[in-house]
């Protein structure tokens, strides 16, 4: 696989990793003002906040299903990517 490809897709695994540790931070309600939590929610929330607009039924009963389609969406994005790179 092009290294480009390997590099992209490694991406996308650190972003899940950092939206599973941004699910974990808002239920334990960590300070939003601590700089950690800061970051996290400035790399996180532009991608779950376009979900939660374009599909606002993922969001109801105080319980937020947004990151699960994200999931899906990264995880098939990575494996597009994956395949193009076997083949260049």
């Amino acid at each position: 696989m092009s290294s480009l490809f390997f590099f992209i897709a490694r991406l996308i695994q650190i972003y899940e990793i950092v939206i599973v540790i941004r699910i974990v931070i808002s239920w334990i309600q960590m300070d939003p003002y601590n700089s950690l939590v800061q970051f996290i929610a400035r790399i996180t929330d532009p991608l779950l906040d376009a979900v939660r607009r374009s599909f606002p039924f993922l969001v109801g009963g105080g319980i937020d299903f947004s990151p699960i389609l994200v999931f899906f969406l990264l995880d098939a994005t990575q494996r597009v990517i994956i395949r193009i790179g076997m083949y260049v």
